[in-house]
């Protein structure tokens, strides 16, 4: 058999309004933070760029962008390419994949570099830094237009059918001859 309750003093229910109030302002807050970018896939992208002159009509152009991580979660890095474009130019941009950005195969410990693997995205860990390179020859007069472009998941939002993009660019000047090599940074 149920007994009723006796009915609440004041103070009791006023204790049950506040912690139900207290528990709605910290969900309310949370869903703030997270709507907002809290905990996003924060991550520094940088190009590095060093040129040099590979023979009277081209020169070598070699690119590092360097990934650095937040301190939130695990991001998961999918397809990864450059763009490099001419200023004043009628060639068309060349379009490269970075290289060392898919996953290489392994079999009881041992690395296959043969066969990669297509379907388990490499994944960067919080605070981890990566870098990922390229080169190409360019034409030796040209001002070259670099666009890095890479596609990241974040690994607790579910299965990756959305990939953000994180992109950062950099101009590359053609080399006077009393400075060679040339290096760039750009951030």
């Amino acid at each position: 058999m149920v007994t009723p309750k006796e009915p609440q003093s004041f103070r009791e229910r006023f204790k049950v309004v506040v912690e139900t109030l207290a528990i709605l302002a910290v969900g309310l807050f949370f869903f703030y933070r997270f709507s907002t970018g809290w905990m996003s896939a924060n991550m520094d992208v940088a190009i590095e760029l060093s040129r040099t002159h590979a023979d009277a009509q081209n020169d070598y152009l070699a690119v590092v962008v360097k990934l650095e991580r937040g301190e939130y979660g695990t991001l998961q890095l999918g397809h990864a390419q450059l763009r490099v474009g001419y200023l004043d130019s009628t060639i068309p941009p060349s379009v490269i994949d970075l290289v060392g950005v898919e996953r290489v195969s392994n079999v009881a410990g041992r690395l296959q570099w043969k066969s990669i693997v297509h379907d388990d995205p490499l994944n960067l860990h919080a605070n981890e830094k990566s870098q990922f390179a390229a080169a190409l020859k360019v034409p030796r007069e040209a001002v070259c237009l670099i666009e890095a472009t890479l596609l990241t998941h974040r690994k607790l939002d579910g299965p990756g059918t959305f990939w953000g993009q994180r992109r950062s660019s950099a101009v590359s000047l053609p080399l006077h001859e009393e400075t060679i090599p040339q290096t760039q940074k750009a951030r």
